[in-house]
């Protein structure tokens, strides 16, 4: 699915996939976040039909309201776990208004896995 924004010069259509991998990037790129997890679905779709794997753990699916985006990470061992969740919310709610203009209804933070020293 594509949104799109409409002005006096054309469309402008940003797919999932793209918020998808904006996602991810910030996501890595917030402190105390260690790695993405993808889940079973994710890797096998990985193997079997050589889906780019930069998005891995990251789903996002698009209503009426906006944005609904799932994100599955791993968090370093001596960090806050809900300090780096609300942190990265914040940041990929930034990123997507910023880059894109668009609204996001939720951002749900799923921790799988804490990587040890």
């Amino acid at each position: 699915m594509n949104t799109n924004s409409n002005d006096s010069k054309g469309i402008i259509r940003v797919s999932e996939e793209t918020i998808a991998i904006l996602a991810a990037k910030t996501a890595l790129e917030t402190d105390g976040v260690a790695a993405l997890s993808g889940t079973l679905p994710d890797k096998i779709a990985i193997n079997f039909s050589k889906k780019d794997s930069s998005y891995k753990g990251v789903k996002v699916s698009k209503d009426d309201d906006g944005f609904k985006i799932d994100i599955y990470v791993v968090v370093d061992f001596d960090e806050n776990i809900p300090s780096v969740a609300w942190d990265i919310q914040k940041n990929i709610i930034h990123e997507i208004k910023s880059k894109f203009g668009l609204s996001v209804k939720s951002i749900n933070v799923h921790v799988q896995g804490v990587r040890l020293p």
